[in-house]
C-alpha cells in the first residue's frame, strides 16, 4: 500500500514519502482509468493518507527536506480543493482531515517548528475550502453548521498564531465586503465600507 509509505520514518525513509506523494499527485491529476468507479473514495483515501506526512513533522526541525515535504503534502491538498466535482461526502471527509492537520500542526507554543513555517499555506487552504465547498455543503446544512462548529472550536487553540488572525481578519473582511456589494449592489459603495 503506498498509504503506508507515509507511517515510515523521515530520516530514512524521505525518499519513498516523496515518491509516494508524487504518485498521489499524478493519481489526483488523471485518476487511473481502473479507480475510476470508485474516484471520489479514493480522493478521500489518499487526503486522509497523506496527513500522515505531519505526524513526524510536528516539533521537526523546520530545515529545507522537512519543509519542502510539509508544502508538497499542502500542494497535494490545494490541487484536491481546486477539484469542482466533489460530492459533500468527499468535501465533508476533506475537510475534517485538513481540519485535523491544522490542529495538530498549529496548537501549543511551538515558535521555530515546521508548523510555524508552512502556517500561512495551511490557513489559507483551510479557509479557501471552507469558501469552495459552500455551494455543494449548503444542500447540507446540518453537515454545513457541524464543520463550521468544527473551525470554531479548533480554531480557538490557534488564535495565538497571527497568521491565523491575520487570515481569519482577510476573510472576515472579504465575505463582509462581498455581501455588503450583494446587498448593496454597488462596488464603489462595498469599498467604501
Amino acid at each position: 500500500s503506498i498509504g503506508g509509505c507515509f507511517t515510515l520514518p523521515l530520516d530514512s525513509c524521505m525518499a519513498a514519502v516523496k515518491k509516494a506523494l508524487k504518485v498521489y499527485r499524478g493519481w489526483l491529476d488523471e485518476c487511473p482509468r481502473e479507480a475510476r468507479a470508485w474516484e471520489e473514495e479514493l480522493v478521500r483515501t489518499i487526503c486522509e493518507q497523506v496527513s500522515f506526512v505531519f505526524m513526524p513533522l510536528k516539533g521537526a526541525q523546520p530545515n529545507q527536506e522537512n519543509l519542502t515535504l510539509a508544502q508538497a503534502a499542502l500542494d497535494l491538498y490545494e490541487s484536491v480543493a481546486r477539484k469542482k466535482d466533489m460530492t459533500n461526502e468527499t468535501w465533508d471527509v476533506f475537510i475534517r482531515v485538513v481540519l485535523g492537520v491544522c490542529d495538530f500542526m498549529l496548537e501549543g507554543e511551538e515558535l521555530e517548528g515546521v508548523g510555524t513555517k508552512v502556517s500561512q499555506q495551511m490557513v489559507r487552504l483551510l479557509f479557501s475550502m471552507y469558501i469552495r465547498s459552500s455551494h455543494v455543503l449548503s444542500h447540507s446544512s446540518l453537515a454545513v453548521v457541524e464543520l463550521w462548529r468544527l473551525l470554531s472550536k479548533y480554531a480557538q487553540r490557534w488564535c495565538h498564531r497571527l497568521t491565523f488572525v491575520e487570515n481569519w481578519s482577510t476573510v472576515c473582511y472579504c465575505l463582509t465586503r462581498e455581501l455588503f456589494f450583494c446587498v448593496s449592489g454597488s462596488a464603489e459603495e462595498a469599498n467604501e465600507a
